[in-house]
């Protein structure tokens, strides 16, 4: 599984649930133990991560009891299961295993040691099913939470053409441009979001020594899609503004008088969320203002528990060549020009 973060809205809210916990619930009532779930099933992917935490109130603030493990995991006593549905009818179950190979970075919650739930080698899902997350209590056999999510379908890539050799132009003769970004809306999918990657190698003067580099352009991000039906039938279509990939490219990259710098390829990385997760965002973000006093967990489709159980998808659309005058504007532009990049007949720009 791919865990970076390109898809930088699909990094949930964690630390809001435990602010929520510490801030809405009465610390004289009794002590309560709330299941929080994060999941984004990606039938793109090969493998399926699902965090289970818990939170509780104890004699004690809340972020106190976040930093010691065991006050956040279930550890041994539960068993998270994924049910595959066609309707009424159960296709398959698949039994998650516990995971703590993926440290989890530095902060206000116990690290680096984490528990994660991940799918058996070889269990792939099928996008035609509807997916059902449940959370038992082993030694009680009690349901704990449940959680149901449609996953998102492939879905097709209109502009960059996938079979052309069309380059793609973010400048022209005299001026930088506007390129459309077009595909059909997935099916289930409703929020999208486009990376495009740029590669580019760097050559040393001096060595000859020739290196690989890229640098990311979030190209535009939260767009929704309008269909309530979700069918897959949808156009969606976005400009992007080419000038702000050069503005990109300026201040990621340092002068160097020692390189010369030659464009590569382009990757247009696509990821699109689900109707549960686009709701989730916007809420949480419609929360966040200057008379914001606290976060509350205002969404969940988490029955018996707080968190968010939707799907994902991930497309990419690799070694697109940028268009000759987008080439020479890096090269000979006035935002990119002191970079050292050579021109679209490899030669540096008088």
């Amino acid at each position: 599984m791919i865990l970076n973060k390109e898809f930088f809205w699909f990094l949930l809210l964690a630390s809001s649930i435990f602010t929520a916990c510490e801030s809405d619930i009465d610390i004289n009532d009794d002590w309560e133990e709330v299941t929080i779930i994060y999941g984004l099933l990606d039938p793109s992917d090969s493998v399926q991560y699902i965090k289970v935490n818990k939170a509780f109130l104890g004699e004690g603030a809340a972020y106190g009891y976040a930093a010691v493990h065991d006050s956040i995991y279930h550890q041994d006593s539960i068993e998270v299961t994924l049910t595959a549905w066609d309707g009424n009818s159960k296709k398959k179950e698949i039994i998650l295993l516990q995971d703590r190979s993926i440290p989890k970075d530095s902060g206000s919650f116990s690290y680096p040691d984490q528990i994660l739930y991940r799918t058996p080698p070889g269990d792939t899902l099928d996008s035609n099913y509807e997916y059902e997350l449940t959370v038992t209590r082993v030694e009680k056999d009690e349901l704990v939470a449940t959680a149901k999510t449609k996953l998102i379908k492939d879905f097709q890539i209109s502009t960059p053409s996938v079979v052309s050799t069309a380059t793609i132009g973010f400048a022209d003769q005299n001026k930088y441009k506007l390129y459309n970004v077009s595909i059909v809306a997935a099916e289930n999918g409703r929020l999208y979001e486009l990376v495009v990657r740029f590669n580019y190698k760097e050559v040393d003067i001096l060595s000859g020594d020739t290196t690989l580099h890229s640098l990311d352009w979030q190209a535009f991000s939260k767009v929704k899609a309008k269909n309530e039906l979700l069918d897959g039938i949808e156009n969606i279509s976005k400009k992007i503004d080419g000038k702000l990939f050069y503005y990109l490219v300026n201040s990621s990259i340092q002068e160097n008088a020692n390189v010369i710098r030659i464009a590569s390829t382009l990757d247009f990385m696509f990821f699109v969320g689900g109707e549960e997760l686009s709701t989730y965002i916007d809420v949480n973000n419609a929360q966040v203002g200057l008379t914001t006093i606290k976060v509350k967990p205002e969404y969940t489709n988490v029955d018996g528990g707080l968190g968010i159980f939707s799907s994902r998808f991930q497309k990419i659309l690799r070694n697109k060549e940028l268009s000759d005058y987008s080439i020479d504007s890096l090269a000979c532009g006035s935002i990119t020009g002191k970079l050292g990049f050579l021109d679209s007949d490899f030669e540096t720009c008088n």
